[in-house]
């Protein structure tokens, strides 16, 4: 709670975050003694919910399509709807776009709720699920193959640069991974227990893997599959428990059976929309066949870098490590039987995840589905390439301290060039990789907001943004609504937009361009009128002008500005 506390302070009080950081460090040094000999575990979920939330209001990460109907949605449920209200809707599997269900919008509402209509209360849902979902990855792995490996996989998972970038996209894709996380731990508890009540606890987390995004359905199989291996219904014990799993995963899915518009959501997205691949059962083959090739390398190369996720969905160590666990796996299948599964699940995911859809290339939106195994399989191969090294240096014979000394101190510098490696990548690489398709004039322009809230001087009255642009360019209100989200400080109308040749608006354009706090941005089809029109305004108000571009050098507007906002032209 302290860490969370700190991150909401650091992210949403701009002014009292100071202080609430440091009490949360002073709340984490007084348990101190407490908190040393807690599991790694923990302390790879604290590290994971810092990095996973780093940069969370960062300009750059502001729009990715329409994710901002999430927020709208979310927001409208957390903040106007009554409780009376929302009762009726829980079961509703179409809520948003038809496809997403509203426990997936409740979800995020919840967020917004208790830590405030932000940027950070709405995205925060993402990195924060991520984070908890670690545990659950770990009772998931550590029932099956030894603690070490268990432990191992959550390291990889806790720095995946994957999750850092895409987490800060405010859609609720990455509830799926929760609810994978929530299925395999339910399936772990199941074997262990051999209770009906686990079975039933088991049901009702497959269950609300159909309330959020839809790809939790592709991971349904898998705790099915893995409770076949483990405890077939070849009992009567365990026929009740697999009674009890059944029923308690159709009492949450029986509302959504008597909703037909809920399942033929489900077929977006898949190759059965394409007309010329659903016609063609050899276009099909081949299209899958391609996206397979494509799925089975991305831990090495991804061929569309998008949503903030470039190169690879993993770091180039973790995956090299992949590749020897890989090969390890292969060679502990006749010997080990989750081993067996855990390949054959792989195949699964690749398949269902990374090849049923209807695109060229398989969709970042879903394939972080795939990463408990790439990490597993890293996992493997760093546990081959330890046993190794202490085998090297077993001459003439090391104790089993000196030996775990070793493990340690090279598991421990593993995850120092982890951490570093997959913070480069999910953020400097990826930010200039994608800046050239996620770098629009929004996110320019919550930049233009931000620099200018950090350059006003003390006491300074907050600015009118004067966009002079063509009609329809930009919605003014979306604007200032980023505005309010990021908490940048505004004028009570922060945002109006004017086109220079309507002579209806000329006085008032008069008017704002003499007032010192104006910051005037001019569509680039617009500059000629607006200097034609408003030369002699701009000369006595002393205004000069930059142009305001994208890292990558592509102009979107220019900027009027007078003497002492001369740092508005300046870099990030």
């Amino acid at each position: 709670m302290a860490v969370v506390a700190a991150l909401y302070a650091v992210y949403s009080l701009p002014s009292g975050g100071v202080v609430v950081t440091l009490l949360a460090a002073l709340v984490v040094a007084l348990s101190w003694r407490r908190l040393a000999g807690s599991s790694p575990v923990f302390w790879l979920t604290l590290l994971a919910l810092v990095v996973y939330t780093l940069n969370l209001n960062a300009w750059w990460h502001a729009l990715i399509g329409d994710e901002f109907t999430f927020y709208y949605e979310a927001r409208d449920v957390a903040l106007q709807r009554k409780l009376v209200d929302i009762v009726p809707l829980l079961f509703d599997g179409t809520y948003v776009y038809g496809t997403h269900p509203f426990g997936s919008t409740l979800i995020q509402a919840l967020a917004v709720r208790l830590l405030g209509d932000t940027n950070f209360g709405w995205r925060f849902s993402n990195p924060l699920q991520c984070a908890l979902a670690l545990p659950l990855f770990y009772a998931f792995f550590a029932t099956f193959s030894r603690r070490r490996l268990a432990w191992l996989t959550v390291l990889f998972l806790a720095v995946s640069q994957y999750l850092m970038g895409f987490g800060k996209i405010g859609y609720n894709n990455l509830q799926a991974y929760f609810a994978m996380a929530l299925m395999l731990a339910a399936v772990a508890w199941t074997v262990r227990r051999r209770s009906t009540a686990t079975a039933a606890l088991l049901g009702l987390a497959i269950g609300f893997g159909f309330y959020v995004y839809p790809a939790a359905l592709y991971v349904v199989p898998l705790p099915v599959l893995l409770l076949l291996g483990h405890d077939p219904p070849v009992t009567r014990a365990a026929r009740r428990r697999w009674l009890a799993m059944v029923l308690a995963a159709l009492a949450l899915v029986y509302p959504l059976l008597l909703q037909a518009d809920y399942w033929q959501g489900k077929i977006l997205g898949t190759l059965l929309v394409d007309p010329q691949l659903a016609a063609s059962s050899n276009r099909a083959l081949g299209h899958v066949a391609q996206n397979l090739a494509y799925a089975a390398l991305s831990f090495l190369y991804i061929v569309d870098e998008s949503h903030f996720v470039a190169v690879s969905y993993v770091d180039p160590i973790t995956a090299a490590l992949v590749i020897l666990g890989l090969v390890c796996a292969v060679a502990w299948v006749r010997r080990a039987r989750f081993a067996g599964y855990m390949l054959l699940t792989l195949a699964w995911l690749l398949l269902a995840v990374g090849a049923s859809h209807d695109r060229s290339a398989p969709p970042n939106t879903r394939m972080f589905l795939l990463l408990p195994w790439f990490a597993w399989l890293a996992a493997v191969g760093w546990a081959w390439v330890l046993a190794e090294v202490a085998a090297i240096a077993n001459r003439p014979g090391l104790t089993p301290a000196t030996r775990r000394r070793l493990e340690a101190g090279l598991t421990a510098g593993l995850l120092a060039v982890l951490v570093g490696v997959n913070l480069y990548q999910a953020y400097p690489l990826a930010r200039a990789r994608l800046a050239g398709r996620y770098q629009t004039l929004q996110p320019l322009f919550l930049r233009l907001a931000q620099r200018e809230a950090r350059t006003r001087p003390l006491g300074q009255a907050v600015p009118t943004f004067l966009l002079l642009m063509a009609p329809d360019t930009v919605s003014p209100g979306s604007l200032a609504a980023m505005l309010q989200l990021y908490q940048v400080s505004a004028s009570p109308s922060p945002v109006l937009t004017l086109a220079p040749a309507d002579e209806a608006a000329a006085p008032e354009i008069s008017r704002l361009l003499g007032e010192p706090t104006t910051v005037a941005l001019v569509g680039l089809d617009q500059d000629k009128v607006f200097e034609g029109a408003f030369g002699s305004e701009l000369l006595n108000n002393n205004r000069a002008a930059c142009t305001v571009k994208s890292e990558t050098g592509a102009a979107f507007a220019t900027l009027w500005y007078r003497p002492e906002q001369a740092g508005l032209c300046g870099g990030d």
